[in-house]
């Protein structure tokens, strides 16, 4: 199937079998959308269904079947906890909606034990792995790095929470696939996908451009434990320099995660630098494509529109109805 060309989309519902993962019963699927980001809980669904599974919860598949001139191809698209049903009548006509969580939701609803800690030395995505492989599969892509200092877990805190702390920690990220695999791995370093007004145009033809300028800082403040480190932009030839700005823009972190070897001063310095690099956004809507989610990097060619580079997703908006359109938002690598 070539997702980037025009096709018929309709969409239904499996209940999943939390042992085996694989799909149970079929419902049909009104409408809805999904949601995807790059943080927290990163996906979520809400659905307007034809029935509803019996149950508190269950565990549920959403699929896209896309069918042009006689082929097709079927693309699972989110799994994830279905809950909270809603009743909606209207007259005798009776529309069911419910709210689906993502595959994250049970490690999140965990809380770790008072003085649970995750070791110096300790392989990071491994630690990751135990803490998130509640109900979902989940698989560790590459060799992790190693933690360079304990991290110890906070009041309150729970699995997702330290596995954040953790990704943060060695620098890795989480990947949800539509089948809801949970991915450990690096951070994404080359394009999935392109798009090429010259060639296919994925794109619809609205497209916004911003960066935010105003928002960067020139002193930050690292704080981890008792120490301490304040990096400060000074030099004549920063456009972001307290001197240049004609005054001082502060942005400060607490309980800095380091990567391994690295001192509090240099995370400092490295996380000015890594805020003076103004973020670039684009948004616009595409033609749905199951290669990438949020935290892959897309190539964007459209020369007349003066875009030209490579933008990392951080949120996708699939609607459940025609074509499965994506609204997406990038930012500029």
């Amino acid at each position: 199937m070539i997702w980037t060309e025009g096709y018929t989309a309709r969409y239904y519902m499996t209940t999943v079998d939390p042992v085996t993962w694989k799909d149970v019963d079929k419902y049909e699927i009104k409408g809805g959308s999904i949601s995807k980001v790059d943080t927290n809980l990163c996906e979520s669904a809400n659905l307007s269904l034809g029935d509803i599974p019996q149950g508190i919860e269950r565990w549920v598949r959403i699929y896209l079947v896309a069918t042009k001139m006689g082929s097709g191809a079927r693309a699972p698209l989110f799994t994830g906890l279905l809950s909270c049903p809603r009743n909606l009548w209207t007259g005798r006509l009776l529309n069911r909606e419910a709210e689906c969580f993502s595959v994250l939701k049970p490690a999140e609803d965990i809380l770790l034990e008072r003085g649970w800690y995750a070791p110096a030395g300790a392989v990071g995505a491994s630690v990751i792995k135990e803490l998130l492989s509640v109900v979902a599969p989940v698989n560790v892509i590459g060799v992790s790095p190693k933690l360079s200092s304990n991290l110890i877990a906070e009041n309150d805190e729970n699995g997702l929470t330290m596995a954040y702390k953790i990704l943060q920690s060695i620098g890795w990220r989480l990947r949800i696939t539509g089948a809801g695999e949970i991915q450990i791995l690096p951070k994404a370093s080359e394009a999935l996908a392109t798009y090429d007004n010259a060639h296919i145009d994925v794109l619809k033809p609205n497209v916004t451009d911003e960066q935010d300028l105003f928002s960067v800082p020139n002193c930050f403040r690292a704080i981890k434990d008792e120490f301490v480190a304040v990096a400060k932009d000074e030099a004549d030839d920063s456009p972001f320099s307290i001197q240049n700005r004609g005054r001082p823009v502060w942005k400060q972190e607490t309980d800095c995660a380091l990567t391994s070897g690295e001192s509090i001063a240099e995370y400092a310095m490295r996380r000015l630098k890594e805020l003076q690099a103004p973020a670039r956004t684009v948004s616009y809507t595409k033609r749905f494509d199951p290669e990438t989610v949020p935290g892959d990097i897309v190539r964007i060619h459209y020369p007349q529109q003066k875009i030209d580079a490579d933008f990392r997703i951080t949120s996708q908006t699939i609607t459940l109805g025609e074509g499965a359109h994506t609204e997406e938002e990038g930012v500029m690598i």
